[in-house]
């Protein structure tokens, strides 16, 4: 289970790789840092059974979906401890991560019957538009949802009659793993080969090999960016960074947005690309919000992820853990106030809510990442708009008010990807499509979306 996995066999040479867990720093694990060589082997493995597995009936791999979601409700209890340990997460969040992607597959299973073309009729001459697979999709997932983001992508993919090479997250990539060698007695040999590794080297392999031919990914813009940039013709699907903000309207219910805007927040340490990440808040009811906020903050349990009563864990790793401390630094720095005690204990970073933040402050136009509540104060909704469509995420944001008129001219104007009404971003276990939004990513997420994304048209024209 610790090496790459390549035609089913463990590759145990090469450099290896400690998987930390973040909360008390001991070693849960280890992994193989595969070559670009080894990613080759695998590739080379996947792109063998395609020849096979593309021809495969819908009804055939809808039964080895079905098999899949089952081996993880079977192993769920075992999985989300394992990834609590590597992940950080706490438990209830992993069990719901675990689930999560079961229900996936299940989804996927029932979907395989709807990936379809068209038949068109022009002068006489009939065309039959085919929708068929890619062949080797390589899937990246990122820490925050190391096990759900791999199964979702490999779900579709498998679905629509591709082959994988997964690649799960550095930091945290042993439960997925552990799935990928379940599948191996259930999947026919190659069609998912899964390799762990630095993702400078990986990446890099999945982009020079030819025989890949898309690259699901989910992580940094950084990451991304420079994908995008070296990848060649293959087809992409991003999803990249995202910065939410919440709006909440006089008119709001400002109890829900509070106890939505904190949970959108502060759920997974603020490590999520749909977390609201800045809550803005009209002129006449900042101070009752801001009341609001902070009762729904003291609700909120530090501590082991192991502890089912802890809502919040340790963050991924101490570079993390930087990288969101500059962006409160600088804030307070720049005049903003924190209502609650500003407290770092190694990876646990407490949870802090920011008053006073403005649009100079980097926290206002940087991806978050981390468990803080920004509060912006605003009175021109019009000047709010231009302010959150000139940021460089827009994947998600959240609008609270029951005034009708107000969210669509708002929906209108406001350059984002979804916009979801009284509630935290929420993508539905990946039902309804998200993503490609202005730099957000390239490909639309959502199941049927994805299907499409990872298949290619072949016109056959009749002549009579």
């Amino acid at each position: 289970m610790e090496g790459a996995l390549i035609i089913g066999k463990n590759a145990e040479e090469g450099e290896r790789m400690d998987v930390i867990n973040p909360y008390d720093q001991k070693v849960v694990g280890t992994v193989v840092s595969a070559t670009a060589a080894q990613v080759d082997r695998a590739v080379a493995s996947s792109d063998a059974a395609f020849k096979d597995f593309r021809l495969t009936k819908p009804e055939d791999r809808r039964e080895m979906l079905l098999q899949l979601s089952a081996w993880i409700k079977k192993n769920q209890p075992h999985l989300s401890v394992v990834l609590a340990k590597e992940s950080g997460k706490p438990l209830k969040q992993c069990e719901s991560e675990i689930k999560g992607a079961a229900v996936r597959l299940d989804v996927a299973a029932s979907e395989v019957f709807f990936v379809k073309g068209e038949t068109m009729e022009t002068k006489g001459v009939t065309a039959t538009v085919f929708r068929e697979p890619l062949g080797v999709v390589a899937a990246i997932s990122p820490f925050n949802y190391p096990f759900f983001t791999l199964v979702a992508k490999i779900a579709p993919a498998v679905a629509a009659g591709n082959t994988v090479v997964a690649k799960p997250p550095s930091d945290d990539p042993l439960a997925a793993m552990e799935f990928a060698w379940g599948a191996q007695e259930i999947l026919p040999a190659g069609v998912l080969n899964a390799v762990t590794g630095r993702g400078s080297v990986v990446g890099g392999a999945f982009v020079k090999n030819d025989q890949v031919k898309m690259i699901a990914f989910t992580g940094s813009y950084t990451a991304g960016k420079w994908i995008a940039e070296n990848t060649g013709m293959k087809k992409l699907q991003l999803e990249l960074g995202g910065k939410a903000p919440a709006i909440v309207l006089p008119d709001a219910d400002l109890q829900r947005a509070a106890k939505e805007a904190v949970a959108g927040s502060l759920g997974l340490s603020g490590q999520r690309c749909n977390a609201i990440s800045v809550v803005a808040a009209h002129d006449d009811i900042k101070a009752e919000l801001t009341d609001h906020i902070l009762r729904e903050v003291k609700n909120y349990k530090v501590g082991n992820p192991l502890d089912k009563k802890v809502d919040i864990g340790p963050m991924i790793n101490q570079g993390a853990v930087e990288r969101v401390k500059g962006l409160v630094d600088d804030a307070l720095s720049k005049g903003a106030t924190a209502l609650t005690d500003y407290k770092i204990d190694g990876n646990m970073f407490h949870p802090v809510v920011l008053d006073k933040v403005n649009e100079h402050m980097r926290i206002a136009s940087e991806e978050t990442f981390g468990p803080v509540v920004a509060i912006l104060q605003f009175k021109d909704i019009d000047w709010l708009i231009n302010h959150f469509n000139s940021l460089p995420y827009r994947l998600d944001s959240s609008i609270f008010s029951n005034d009708l008129k107000q969210i669509l001219y708002i929906t209108k104007r406001l350059d984002e990807g979804s916009i979801h009404i009284n509630g935290a971003p929420f993508h539905s276990l990946g039902v309804f499509p998200y993503g490609e939004a202005p730099g957000a990513g390239m490909g639309r997420e959502g199941l049927l979306k994805t299907m499409e994304e990872m298949t290619t048209l072949k016109t056959v024209v009749w002549r009579p």
